[in-house]
């Protein structure tokens, strides 16, 4: 029952952050990105990441930031 319920809350916050980052990718024009950071679906910007990427706060490439995630706006 508890899997159960974790799985819900799961999908919701997914489902949530989807429509962020279509609302998000409406409003702006940028390409978004749904990633799982810390076990929880985030939305980030493709040209926040790239920044980010470059400072060293992602151990990894962009290439991989995107086949890891779970919903692209583009």
């Amino acid at each position: 029952m508890i899997k159960f319920i974790k799985a819900l809350i799961y999908d919701w916050r997914v489902k949530r952050a989807c429509k962020k980052a279509d609302k998000y990718t409406k409003t702006t024009g940028y390409k978004a990105l749904v990633l799982l950071i810390g076990g929880k679906p985030v939305v980030k910007y493709r040209k926040m990441l790239k920044e980010e990427i470059k400072r060293g706060s992602w151990a990894c490439s962009l290439e991989t930031l995107e086949k890891r995630a779970i919903y692209k706006t583009y």
